[in-house]
């Protein structure tokens, strides 16, 4: 849509629905082709398989604590039963914590706004730090972190900065490309470069 007098951008809900169709196609394509993609999904996969052992260890130690409390009847060994009950507790927070990160993509494109937003040109952006940038041949999908999310200039409430790239293609091409080089002096976070900063403008995936 063309930009209004009031210095402003505007996305409908219908061109929301195919930019929304295009990331989710783009994620899709990553995770079937993007070594990066399916290296992160093992690993976290692995971590949760960890977990879940762990947990199951536990949830054992805590069984025969409990049955030995019946054959001498009482319990033995107390600090042990506690330990392992905060031993399962943890887990299971480890393990929702891993399961929202792994899928953190599908997380953030569940949120991607479907009603019809404005935003407001910007001149100027104090640094700021993302979470996940999606980037589409004509548009840039930026998801600040939470505590963040006021950086995004709209009087609406979103979680993401969606930039129309023929509107804004100074915005679009800094960002894009200045979240790219740090992430590359990152050493933690070179190794998923390609999961933080999905480009759909390369022709490899």
């Amino acid at each position: 849509m063309p930009e209004s007098a009031d210095n402003s951008y505007t996305f409908s809900a219908a061109e929301l629905a195919q930019i929304k169709a295009d990331y989710s196609q783009l994620l899709a394509d990553k995770y079937a082709h993007n070594d990066q993609f399916q290296k992160r999904n093992q690993l976290f996969h692995s971590l949760r398989i960890g977990v879940v052992i762990g947990i199951l260890i536990n949830v054992l130690m805590i069984g025969l604590v409990i049955l030995m409390s019946y054959v001498v009847g009482r319990f033995p060994f107390p600090f042990i039963l506690i330990l392992n009950i905060m031993v399962v507790i943890f887990g299971i927070i480890v393990f929702i914590v891993l399961k929202r990160r792994q899928y953190l993509d599908q997380q953030l494109l569940r949120e991607f706004p479907t009603a019809p937003i404005r935003y407001n040109h910007t001149p100027y952006l104090k640094a700021f730090h993302i979470r996940q940038m999606i980037k589409l041949p004509d548009y840039l999908i930026v998801w600040p972190v939470a505590k963040e999310r006021q950086i995004i200039p709209t009087p609406g409430q979103v979680s993401c900065w969606i930039i129309r790239r023929k509107d804004q293609p100074g915005a679009y091409d800094k960002l894009s490309t200045t979240y790219y080089h740090n992430l590359l002096k990152n050493p933690k976070a070179s190794r998923w470069v390609d999961y933080l900063l999905v480009d759909g403008t390369k022709n490899n995936t």
